[in-house]
Parts: C-alpha cells; sequence; structure tokens
C-alpha cells in the first residue's frame, strides 16, 4: 500500500485545514477565535511532522519504507495528531467546547476523513498502533467520567 505521490497527499491535507479554519472564526466570540488559533497551530505542527516523515522517507529509505519502524510512526504520529486521537488529543476538547454544532459535527467527521483514509493507507499492525488503541479506549473511557460538557464528550 504505498502512496505515490506523499506531495500530493499533504497538499490535499493543507487545503482540508485551510478550508475549514474560516468556519472556526467569529468576530463576536474570543474564545472561539483562540480555539480557530490553537486548531491552526496543533495542525501546522503536525503537518511538518508529516512533511519532515516524508522527507525523510523520499531521502533515507526510498525503497520498502513500510518496514522500517521511524518513518512508518512519524507518520502515523502525525496523522493521529490531525485526527485527535488519544493521547495526541490535547487540543481536541477546548476546540469542540467553544465551537458551534455544525463545527462540532464538522470537526468531528469531515475533517477526519482525509487523514485516516492515509493512516489507512500506510498503517500496519505493529506494536506501535497496538498501543494507541488501546490508549484511546483507555483515556476515553477514564476522561469521560468525569466530563459534564457534551461537547467535550463527543
Amino acid at each position: 500500500h504505498l502512496i505515490h505521490s506523499w506531495f500530493g497527499v499533504w497538499m490535499g491535507l493543507e487545503i482540508n485545514l485551510l478550508s475549514f479554519i474560516p468556519m472556526l472564526t467569529n468576530n463576536k466570540n474570543t474564545m472561539m477565535n483562540e480555539s480557530s488559533i490553537k486548531y491552526f497551530i496543533v495542525q501546522a505542527m503536525a503537518s511538518t511532522m508529516l512533511l519532515f516523515s516524508i522527507l525523510l522517507i523520499q531521502m533515507k529509505y526510498p525503497m520498502m519504507w513500510e518496514e522500517q519502524m521511524v518513518p512508518s510512526m512519524m507518520v502515523s504520529s502525525s496523522l493521529l495528531l490531525k485526527i485527535g486521537a488519544a493521547p495526541f488529543h490535547f487540543w481536541f476538547p477546548e476546540v469542540m467546547s467553544t465551537s458551534t454544532w455544525i463545527n462540532c459535527l464538522t470537526l468531528m467527521t469531515w475533517q477526519k476523513i482525509a487523514p485516516m483514509m492515509v493512516l489507512s493507507y500506510c498503517m500496519q499492525l505493529s506494536t506501535f498502533m497496538f498501543t494507541i488503541v488501546i490508549f484511546s479506549i483507555i483515556i476515553g473511557a477514564l476522561g469521560g467520567l468525569n466530563q459534564t460538557s457534551l461537547r467535550q464528550i463527543l
């Protein structure tokens, strides 16, 4: 499942990010503006990490990069950060708590489709992904016990 155009993947993820930022901003609510800036910074950090791992793959591991652990973990980590999966979800509840319901719906569905598709193309059943799945289950279950805000639980 080798992706042939990493630059196209990165560009598509960036277009997806930049198309959602104007939906998050609101001139009347400063908390929404703060959460949109937080969303942008986290997504830019994940994009930079993805771009760095793509460069690492192209330079150091031109063939059979799926068998190498470091590039695979870096790509997976950056995509999981973009998705907001635990343990990379530190930004997600705050952005959700200050957004409108339609933005919450868009953030939880449409914004996750592209990174999940890329992740499904390059995912391996490794110890790293197994650990991430277990962390998501545990953190999601325990974190939801103490929440009173429906938006943060979602």
